[in-house]
């Protein structure tokens, strides 16, 4: 809340819950210019709690390089790829990239704007998020709107693991699943002027990201909790026939529709974030959870206490599944914040509006006149003051950078490699393909890589998964190198693989560092290396290299060959001759 009341004369022979409705039904409204100045505390606290948060974090992500190649790839080459040329394992006969339209659009951003370019993108994706959620909010709203900042602190919070690695193609998801909710509530009050965005925008969503089917899965929703709720479900049902229709305008036609089958029903091993969320931690997400949980229980029972009101199904489906979802796939926790934050602030709002009735009448009838103005002037403006010193102080001079850190990556394992133009097949795990296949293609070919059922066969990914987190569970491990045999292996030390790599005599360890080790065949090791510098980071320069403008299918790039370039990509027929 922002509001400063104003001191009413106090009615005498009156209890304190008539005291409330007394003021209640007599107040004026809180003065307009302090109305307004907390206003705009409100909306800088968020912006800059939202900024803060967007760049406090920014390890690159593990996509992000993989985004990046298919970027290049289509620059160069003039067109989609439709088969993957990263890759040395068996691989699926057409690479149908769910996340194309992302590693165009990112590829393009962070050429023409480097790390600032990606950074600033996510966090305009993230106020956009807030910025819908508070749009649907106030629309939904049916009494005094309370410009909550804790709840939006909380919000901020619950929805950060969406936002917090340098960029993902998620986030293209969540700005749209936020519209539609906006959309679809203005179309239960009969406001059809904005529906047209429906179809228009499901067909860029189908083609940046493959979370497009949340936004079906919702408009399902609506239709079912609206024919619970005694109304037509027909608008609903032409809005799902419409926008499914339109998600065929896609680069890959049906085939596109095979693979979103398989990509949402398939079990996913190792894969963490498809791992059921556990909300008992101390992590601030998992206390966000937690408050945000029990505001959801909290405020729904007491608006059906107090007002005795229908329930809305609408809200109750959509609300329950992303919590049911959020429980059994940790990735899906944004979707419940966007919904619970948006569905239950009404709630919270009357909730807040009461206790704080409850409190000026209390202190009103104790307190002479005009100090519970001078209280609330007090208390507000202490607490935007503290919160806008801090967000200003850790914000200003934080440099807009996206860091590549060493207990994440193997950047000094990969420099090695690149140094001593090492190429051929390299083994590694899968957290590790896309950002040895964005620096070292086509010196080297990789195992597996994030990309995952879009291009890899699931007996290829589970091998090398296995090969790497859990060898035990590998009937023969060497076995394992000779039905994806590699050139050279990068493996994390003091792990059991690097262990049983030690073991076999057929393999030498050629380098080694805190992170990462190199190992090679005996028969190919030499005696002189050349080491990349201790100082060495891999925070610069990281788009400087790419080509600027288009290569010809059948023409490379010459680049050149310090430190931190890598080599042009080649045009497939230029690989195949």
């Amino acid at each position: 809340m922002s509001y400063a009341y104003i001191h009413l004369p106090k009615k005498q022979g009156l209890s304190l819950m008539e005291e409330i409705i007394f003021r209640k039904n007599t107040e004026k409204m809180p003065q307009h210019d302090m109305n307004q100045t907390f206003k705009i505390f409100f909306f800088l606290a968020v912006v800059l709690f939202c900024y803060f948060l967007t760049i406090n974090s920014n390890h690159a992500d593990y996509d992000l390089w993989h985004r990046m190649a298919f970027g290049a790839l289509f620059f160069q080459d003039g067109h989609l790829p439709k088969q993957d040329v990263f890759a040395y394992t068996p691989v699926k006969d057409l690479w149908i990239d769910h996340e194309w339209g992302t590693g165009i659009f990112f590829y393009w951003l962070g050429q023409s704007f480097g790390d600032r370019g990606l950074i600033l993108f996510k966090f305009g994706c993230m106020l956009g998020v807030l910025a819908l959620i508070y749009a649907t909010q106030k629309q939904l709203s049916r009494n005094r709107f309370q410009y909550g900042i804790f709840y939006y602190l909380l919000t901020c919070l619950v929805i950060l693991p969406g936002f917090i690695t340098t960029l993902r193609s998620q986030v293209f998801t969540y700005f749209f699943f936020s519209l539609w909710i906006y959309i679809l509530e203005r179309i239960r009050k009969n406001q059809y002027g904005l529906a047209w965005m429906l179809p228009v925008t499901m067909i860029v969503w189908a083609n940046v990201h493959g979370g497009f089917v949340a936004g079906l899965g919702l408009v399902g929703f609506y239709c079912i909790g609206e024919l619970l709720n005694g109304r037509q479900p027909y608008p609903y049902l032409g809005i799902l026939a419409v926008t499914f229709m339109v998600t065929f305008i896609n680069p890959y036609g049906i085939d596109y529709w095979h693979y979103i089958l398989e990509a949402t029903t398939m079990d996913r091993p190792y894969i963490l974030e498809w791992e059921p969320y556990n909300p008992l931690g101390w992590r601030l997400d998992q206390l966000s959870f937690i408050l945000f949980f029990m505001i959801m229980i909290g405020t729904t029972l007491f608006q059906h206490v107090k007002t005795y009101k229908e329930v809305d199904w609408v809200k109750v489906i959509v609300v329950g599944a992303t919590l049911l979802l959020t429980i059994r796939h940790t990735r899906h926790l944004v979707f419940w914040g966007i919904s619970v934050s948006i569905f239950c602030y009404d709630s919270y709002s009357r909730l807040m509006n009461d206790v704080s009735d409850y409190f000026h009448a209390a202190v009103s009838n104790i307190m002479p006149n005009g100090f519970s103005n001078i209280l609330n002037l007090t208390r507000y403006t202490t607490v935007y003051f503290l919160i806008l010193i801090f967000l200003l102080v850790q914000t200003v001079g934080m440099p807009l950078r996206i860091n590549v850190p060493e207990h994440k990556y193997p950047v000094k394992g990969i420099e090695f490699i690149r140094l001593n133009k090492l190429s051929g097949n390299l083994m590694l795990p899968f957290r590790w393909g896309g950002y040895a296949l964005w620096k070292l293609y086509p010196q080297c070919l990789v195992s597996l890589d994030s990309r995952y059922e879009t291009v890899y066969q699931e007996e290829t990914f589970l091998d090398i998964m296995r090969f790497f987190l859990d060898p035990a569970k590998l009937d023969n491990f060497p076995l394992i190198l000779k039905k994806y045999p590699p050139d050279i292996i990068l493996v994390l030390p003091e792990t059991e693989t690097d262990k049983r790599l030690l073991s076999l005599s057929s393999w030498v360890p050629v380098y080694q560092d805190a992170y990462s080790a190199v190992f090679l065949q005996k028969a190919k090791a030499r005696q002189n290396w050349i080491f990349p510098d201790k100082q060495f980071r891999d925070l610069d320069r990281k788009y400087n290299h790419w080509p600027k403008h288009p290569v010809p299918r059948t023409s490379r790039m010459t680049m050149p060959t310090g430190d931190y370039n890598r080599p042009a990509i080649p045009s497939r027929q230029a690989l195949l001759q």
